[in-house]
């Protein structure tokens, strides 16, 4: 009588495994045999380990005709790695994660701008997250591709003692190989649920954009150019770094920067810029400060007093007085430090400020507010337009004041983030305060606690005001302290 086991066959080749299970027949003489027609060798070279040829048969040694072979091989699938990767994060054991990311790994996590290369980086970013959140925040998967061994999709929330957890949607995607034996993640992407949805605005002002692409041929050439410089800047500096495992070597085979875009040609450009920046005395900036504050406090003080307005019932009216009480205080003080005092007039720089900066940036602010989520229609259009040009006030019209339509100066403020004096610092710190204190102000916004500051642009104007608020405090604390610095290594 015959006996039939499930075997599997073992094809070793490489740093790969691959199973297979063929219908054996036991005999009592304790072989087994299958015809070597069903036994195909994948690649040149492979082996069969535990098996010999005869004549036109493989044979199977086995001690125990009733014995089967385990086809696990001590071998986790990729989607159970990956879910081996989410148990660590619970659990904050980052010991258990380290042996699942492969040291060349590549994460990207889209919130921030650059990957995490390496493993030491990647679990340096997953320290960093798992000391600023609570344990009882975690990660609960929804669905998990299962099929491919090489790939895996997760979607994926936060819960927070076992509710959902607001605006935590996410699906990631991980590429896996298998390394010394166990399998590793060589590279995930994580993709985020916003904070604010767009939704139909999103696309009105792509169409927007792409018409006037369509109009301007050459301004579409223009944004290309400037897209292939800065990403030929950030590759001359990824070469300077010591070669290596990861992400920086499938990078650096890229054409080399001519020598007019060469960074070295930019610096000596603004060589001479820089070194007319000076650190001003904190007294001589200190009303500065203060008056930018006052000027707010006095407007609030004015829509309240005088015309019986708050920002909560009367919004768009109290922001127009606000806008328009600093820009009577901020404008004329900024341009007291215009850096061209010879060929720019007092006079000269409140008009460039007022008529270019003004309303240049509430453009700006306003068509990022409506791309991020704010609503838009003819209900909220006064409150939309009078609060970006109080965000106008606080990031834009400063730098318009004192620097006019000089790029030099606005990238090396803004894009560079290299503030090479006082004045740039108050600009710097006081208006990234601003934005992003109404990134956060926008969070209670979609939030179900039907409390009447939630409503556009109510809390998002007082998170801009606190953020603006902080910059100025803190810009005063990097002057003194830079002051001193610069004359103590004068001395």
């Amino acid at each position: 009588m015959t006996t039939h086991h499930t075997l599997p066959t073992f094809y070793f080749y490489g740093s790969r495994l691959r199973l297979q299970a063929p219908a054996i027949a036991a005999t009592s003489s304790n072989h087994t045999t299958l015809t070597s027609a069903t036994l195909k060798s994948p690649e040149k070279g492979g082996a069969f380990l535990g098996m010999r040829a005869i004549d036109n048969l493989l044979v199977l040694r086995s001690s125990n005709p009733t014995a089967t072979v385990s086809a696990s091989a001590d071998l986790e699938s990729a989607a159970n790695t990956v879910r081996k990767f989410y148990d660590g994060i619970n659990r904050r054991d980052l010991a258990s994660v380290e042996g699942i990311i492969a040291d060349d790994c590549i994460y990207e996590d889209l919130v921030f701008p650059r990957p995490f290369v390496g493993r030491k980086s990647i679990l340096d970013f997953f320290r960093q997250f798992m000391d600023s959140i609570s344990r009882d925040l975690q990660f609960a998967i929804d669905d998990i591709s299962e099929e491919d061994a090489s790939a895996v999709g997760v979607t994926w929330h936060l819960e927070w003692k076992g509710k959902p957890f607001p605006f935590s949607k996410g699906c990631s995607f991980y590429r896996l190989d298998v390394i010394n034996g166990q399998r590793q993640i060589l590279y995930g992407r994580d993709c985020v649920e916003p904070a604010t949805k767009p939704g139909d605005a999103a696309l009105t002002i792509i169409r927007g954009v792409t018409w006037l692409l369509e109009k301007f041929p050459s301004l579409a050439d223009r944004l290309s150019d400037a897209g292939i410089h800065w990403g030929s800047f950030y590759l001359e500096n990824l070469s300077r770094r010591k070669p290596g495992r990861g992400f920086e070597q499938h990078l650096l085979p890229f054409p080399p920067l001519t020598p007019m875009q060469h960074p070295q040609h930019q610096r000596k450009a603004t060589k001479n810029v820089n070194r007319a920046v000076s650190f001003e005395s904190p007294l001589k900036l200190l009303p500065l400060h203060l008056t930018c504050g006052l000027g707010l406090a006095l407007g609030f003080w004015v829509a309240f007093n005088i015309y019986t307005l708050t920002i909560i019932q009367n919004s768009a009216e109290t922001l127009l007085i606000l806008w328009a009480v600093e820009a009577l205080v901020l404008i004329p003080l900024y341009s007291l430090f215009r850096h061209d005092t010879d060929q720019c007039s007092f006079v000269k720089a409140i008009v460039r400020a007022t008529l270019l900066g003004l309303p240049a940036g509430a453009l700006v602010n306003g068509l990022g507010a409506i791309v991020l989520g704010a609503p838009v229609g003819i209900q909220h259009f006064k409150k939309t337009v009078h609060w970006s040009l109080l965000m106008s006030l606080f990031t834009f019209v400063p730098a318009a004041a004192v620097y006019g339509s000089s790029w030099t100066y606005w990238h090396r403020i803004f894009a560079h983030t290299k503030p090479a004096g006082s004045t740039d610092l108050i600009i710097f710190l006081s208006a990234h305060g601003a934005v992003i204190g109404a990134w956060f102000g926008a969070w209670p916004m979609p939030l179900d606690w039907e409390r009447p500051w939630q409503e556009w642009p109510i809390c998002v104007t007082y998170g801009a005001i606190i953020g603006y608020s902080i910059g100025l405090v803190v810009s005063f604390g990097f002057v003194v302290y830079n002051y001193r610095v610069h004359h103590t290594k004068a001395d």
